[in-house]
């Protein structure tokens, strides 16, 4: 699905791109043929409106593809986090696995969103793995000029649910928080869905 295979990120770059080719082949003839200046607040809005258009594809987007698709997840939740069984041994993925957010009790998006296609489950029935995830901002400092330095820290518990059993637990830390800090307010590093996933993809197959 289109919306589903475009990101934010991606339409932003091409909205911003074809808003400039438009503006540049527009140039000369808006020139020679508006006999006044654009006001202050008509400026701001034609350069904010790129930014409007990728607010309303990402919610669009949202509501379209995702929304739907997580609520039928979030319908299964207690058959996903009621494993209880401890097994040893290697680790290994199994199929598509889904990340859930422990602490809400819900699908992470912040990793859903960055699973490869091979991984990502779409259906409930899909589901093969689960990924428990309790993710917390840890304070690592405080900034002389004031604010908090935080650093995100995931637990990871990887479940298979064929043969329902925990394979282990890892942890997962995202990047350090910004050396300086030009204010006085908190700073965080960047959340770990890159550690994670590039975890994920190095296990084995089964």
């Amino acid at each position: 699905m289109f919306l589903e295979k475009i990101t934010p990120a991606a339409f932003g770059i091409i909205v911003i791109g074809v808003f400039a080719v438009v503006l540049i082949l527009l140039r000369d003839r808006l020139r020679n043929t508006s006999p006044v200046k654009l006001k202050g607040w008509q400026s701001f809005l034609l350069i904010l409106s790129p930014v409007l258009l990728v607010l309303i594809f990402a919610v669009t987007r949202y509501l379209v593809v995702f929304k739907p698709r997580f609520d039928l997840f979030e319908a299964h939740m207690k058959e996903y986090t009621s494993v209880t069984r401890q097994r040893s041994g290697d680790w290994y993925v199994r199929g598509k696995i889904l990340p859930i957010d422990t602490r809400n009790n819900a699908v992470d998006v912040r990793i859903y969103y960055e699973l490869p296609d091979q991984l990502r489950p779409i259906t409930p029935e899909e589901v093969t793995m689960t990924m428990w995830l309790d993710c917390k901002a840890r304070l690592v400092g405080t900034y002389t000029r004031g604010g908090g330095a935080y650093q995100w820290v995931c637990n990871a518990t990887f479940v298979d649910l064929v043969d329902p059993a925990i394979l282990g637990e890892k942890s997962f830390a995202g990047s350090e928080p910004p050396i300086t800090n030009p204010g006085s307010s908190d700073q965080t590093g960047s959340f770990p869905s890159k550690e994670i996933i590039q975890f994920l993809v190095s296990l084995p197959k089964k």
